[in-house]
């Protein structure tokens, strides 16, 4: 056949046929073929390891040509192991040594290295099954029968591990202290995490599949995922398996995770959510809240400033790691065409892998609280009352805003008075700069 890379020759120093590779292969690899031959020795041991050492370089290039094994021993190719796999080379090492005595399954051809670098392919470039077979030379049947018993395995293993699961810290006092040096103020209180919403796209296949309780105000079929996130950008809980027609705040509040929030604690949300003292702290309506809708040129009110404040925290969390978490696995951009409970898997499995880079490379036994609502229906996708924003919730609110805006007048006269103390005239003229 012409299109086969391997070509069967005659055999230089015996009439046996044996099946010889190109040249190009071994170059490719940067190997070159190994003969060693002795005159002093016989002509048949000369004969049994020319047949013993060609049968093992053929093996070796066998192996070698499969391209997993070729990008995990190159000792020249561990960018591109990272951009193939979303991880480096030591964090996969590392992943599977963790995993690998909960895997009781085993397959005849593929190593366990090669499923599982195919199904972390899978699930971070968001191609098809056909694209994972072609780039990784692993059978798509063979990702399709395993890909849910390999994550369910990451999901339990590293929730076992402290640092890498999803849910609260032990010391919740601690984690409030790093909100409060993030933010530079104590005014907002024992916050401990910051959530919101997020959609990823599906198309189920399920029987029971319905699309138009799938379908979101932007027109396409999807989950509403929850998540919050501490102030290292690692996850703390999430809400999966709501359908895109409902509202951040009722799905939010039909889970687990709203009923059992720790008291006394804070979580920052956005616009999408009603104020709830002391649980939820949401901005002010009908008031500027992302950066390009402030004007820096005046002077911000109470309530521009707390707004401004809040989204600075906020965003610079929750968002961020939102981002990171869909770039670095982009089947959620691209969407499921998988069955609810696989896509359930893919969602909690790459949460917690995120947690698991993120404590390793930086940004870099709990209560569980529960980051599974599958079942969780929401019909109505219209936006609840928010009649729990006045009263006490609302006072609230204004302490703090009111608080905010004293602390900022206070930083402003101190930076003023220090700059007129300076007798270098371009320093007053810089320190008039920043207080514009």
């Amino acid at each position: 056949d012409d299109d086969d890379d391997d070509e069967v020759t005659q055999c230089k120093d015996c009439d046996c046929d044996l099946e010889h590779g190109s040249d190009d292969i071994f170059k490719m690899f940067g190997e070159d073929e190994a003969e060693t031959e002795d005159e002093d020795e016989g002509e048949d041991e000369r004969h049994e390891k020319h047949l013993l050492q060609r049968g093992t370089r053929l093996r070796q290039m066998k192996e070698e040509k499969r391209r997993f094994h070729y990008l995990y021993h190159s000792s020249s190719t561990n960018e591109h192991f990272k951009k193939c796999f979303r991880m480096s080379k030591e964090d996969f090492t590392h992943l599977f040594s963790i995993i690998e005595p909960k895997l009781d399954v085993d397959h005849k051809k593929y190593t366990r290295e090669e499923i599982l670098g195919s199904i972390l392919y899978f699930i971070g470039h968001g191609v098809s099954l056909y694209n994972v077979e072609d780039a990784m030379d692993v059978g798509r049947t063979v990702i399709q029968n395993n890909i849910g018993k390999y994550l369910s395995v990451i999901i339990d293993v590293l929730q076992e591990h402290k640092e890498f699961s999803v849910s609260f810290p032990d010391d919740l006092d601690e984690e409030a202290l790093k909100w409060t040096k993030a933010a530079r103020t104590d005014a907002f209180g024992k916050v401990i995490c910051a959530a919101d919403g997020t959609l990823v796209k599906c198309r189920l296949r399920d029987k029971d599949f319905k699309p138009a309780l799938y379908r979101c105000r932007k027109g396409f079929t999807c989950f509403n995922i929850i998540v919050g996130v501490g102030a290292d950008r690692k996850f703390q809980f999430l809400v999966t398996g709501a359908e895109g027609c409902g509202h951040d705040a009722r799905v939010f509040k039909a889970s687990s995770t709203y009923k059992r929030f720790p008291k006394g604690y804070t979580m920052l949300w956005d616009n999408g959510i009603g104020l709830e003292a002391p649980k939820i702290l949401a901005p002010y309506l009908n008031t500027a809240y992302h950066l390009n809708e402030f004007d820096f040129t005046k002077q911000f009110t109470e309530h521009e400033l707390f707004n401004l404040r809040h989204a600075t925290l906020r965003a610079s969390r929750v968002e961020c790691a939102i981002g990171v978490w869909k770039m670095r696995f982009r089947i959620l951009i691209s969407g499921f065409d998988t069955k609810r409970e696989t896509a359930t898997l893919i969602i909690r499995a790459t949460a917690r892998l995120h947690n698991f880079l993120t404590q390793r490379n930086g940004w870099t036994d709990s209560e569980d609280f529960g980051d599974d609502d599958s079942g969780l229906i929401v019909f109505d996708d219209t936006t609840p009352q928010m009649a729990h924003q006045q009263g006490a919730s609302n006072r609230w609110r204004d302490r703090i805003s009111t608080t905010l805006k004293h602390q900022h007048e206070q930083l402003r006269q101190a930076v003023k008075d220090s700059a007129i103390k300076l007798s270098n005239i371009k320093s007053v003229k810089y320190a008039h700069a920043v207080l514009k």
